[in-house]
């Protein structure tokens, strides 16, 4: 099963979760204040067997995975204060087929951590994660555009996936007030086979000045400088800066603009010399609130080093009765590329059964190595309550990348179906029983490949604190 498979497998589990509770029992005891520390752990065995597990074109022979998975989420709350933090990793046995490199041992580790402090007017945060993963377990299109094919369907190998960043605001409140941050993004790649994976990392710090002019309008000073580096075959470097200004202003009590407007420089170094390219980035927005949701226009300008694509979109969110629907539609489009459709959809809605849940995103925009794609991305849903200790899901996601324009990004789909059955065993233990069907296909092979997978887990989450 895929490590995100693997995930929504251990949600499943966690849906029966024991609390621990030690208490004094003492006669006339005094009930200890609730702690605002929260330690809760999941654990889990389990085996697939997948008859194409590598999504070769074809097929190797049948792949065989024994883990035990084991994740501890750590919280603390309080009125001023919150803190997360989450770990965990699978100790994996592999056997495959056709003298593949079985990864035994411990694998797929993670970490991530958040935390937030609120004082009388300002905020504080901090955040960082680390994930390691196999590649073909990245199944879906990278929506913030740090993976060069936007897509990953076939490269064998890993990827370390590294982010941290701090934010800072203070007068939230006042007349006057700035917000702070600075971030870093790290991709690293091991034993890859594809040359267009390759490490990169990407530097931002910014500053947003506000002033407010009165209770209903509020303007900003913008400055931000985003620095990219790659170790690609030309080595490069790209450096973005941003100057500008925004407006937020409440025009009646249920209508709202926002506007911002930048100067984007761009100074771009490879084996082959510098660029440097520069214009304007803008985007203008309303929202209007209505009775039963809300209504959205919006218009963005943004400058890339090789192109600029504009965007113009429609939104109308409603509130339902058990859920939520929200779509959007527009259009974007560029001097040097393709004029696409873009839009999305986001539905929500609980049935005397259980939830069915659909989404699509489809957007056009410029990845980080200059080239133009238009990316769909699909997801259908249902959780099924069978009965008090029994269940079924039922999962689609599907995602598709072409080119567009500028570049030459490679034309590819991946679709990932799921069906689990999950059943408590005892008060403490749940089973799961699963098929996971995989389908890729890409431009640059030579014909498309599938696979089939039936994985079975058994499992607990549990609270150690309090």
């Amino acid at each position: 099963m895929t490590g995100g498979g693997k995930k929504q497998a251990a949600i499943l589990i966690g849906a029966a979760t024991l609390g621990m509770t030690f208490n004094d029992d003492k006669a006339g005891a005094q009930e200890a204040p609730a702690s605002p520390l929260t330690i809760e752990a999941t654990v889990e065995a389990g085996v697939e067997v997948n008859d194409n597990g590598r999504l070769a074109v074809t097929s190797p022979g049948t792949d065989t995975t024994y883990y035990t998975s084991l994740g501890i989420v750590v919280g603390s709350e309080t009125p001023t204060q919150s803190l997360n933090l989450s770990f965990g990793a699978d100790l994996q046995y592999e056997d495959l087929a056709g003298g593949a490199n079985e990864e035994n041992g411990v694998e797929k580790p993670y970490l991530r951590f958040g935390y937030r402090a609120t004082g009388a007017d300002s905020r504080l945060g901090f955040n960082a994660s680390y994930r390691k993963d196999d590649i073909l377990n990245s199944v879906f299109l990278d929506t913030d555009a740090d993976e060069i094919e936007d897509t990953i369907l076939s490269s064998q190998g890993k990827i370390a996936r590294t982010d941290y960043g701090v934010t800072y605001s203070f007068g939230v409140e006042a007349p006057f007030g700035m917000d702070l941050s600075a971030s870093r993004k790290e991709r690293d790649y091991s034993d890859v086979v594809d040359p267009r994976l390759f490490d990169r990392a990407t530097d931002e710090v910014g500053a947003v000045a506000r002033f407010r002019i009165n209770p209903a309008a509020t303007a900003r000073l913008i400055a931000r400088s985003t620095m990219y580096s790659a170790d690609d075959t030309v080595s490069t470097e790209r450096d973005t800066t941003d100057l500008g200004v925004g407006l937020n202003y409440a025009i009646t009590p249920a209508l709202t603009l926002d506007a911002q407007v930048t100067q984007t420089n761009i100074e771009e170094t490879t084996t082959g010399g510098t660029t440097e390219s520069d214009g304007v980035s803008a985007r203008v927005g309303v929202i209007r609130d209505l009775a039963n949701g809300n209504f959205g226009l919006s218009v963005a300008h943004t400058q890339y080093t090789d192109t600029a694509r504009t965007d113009v979109l429609a939104t109308r969110g409603l509130e339902l009765a058990q859920g939520r629907f929200s779509f959007g539609i527009g259009v974007s489009s560029s001097d040097t590329g393709d004029t696409v459709m873009i839009g999305s959809i986001d539905y929500q809605n609980e049935i005397a059964t259980g939830v069915i849940t659909a989404s699509l995103r489809r957007s056009a925009t410029v990845n980080d190595n200059n080239e133009e794609v238009e990316r769909t991305i699909l997801g259908l849903g249902y959780n099924h309550a069978i009965n008090e200790v029994s269940g079924l899901s039922i999962g689609l996601e599907v995602a598709d990348a072409k080119d567009i324009g500028v570049g030459t990004t490679t034309d590819s789909t991946r679709a990932d179906f799921r069906v689990t059955y999950s059943r408590a065993l005892t008060e403490d233990w749940d089973w799961n029983l699963g098929y996971v069907g995989r389908y890729k296909d890409s431009s640059t092979s030579s014909s498309s490949a599938t696979s089939n997978a039936i994985v079975t887990s058994i499992g607990r989450s549990f609270s150690l604190r309090p």
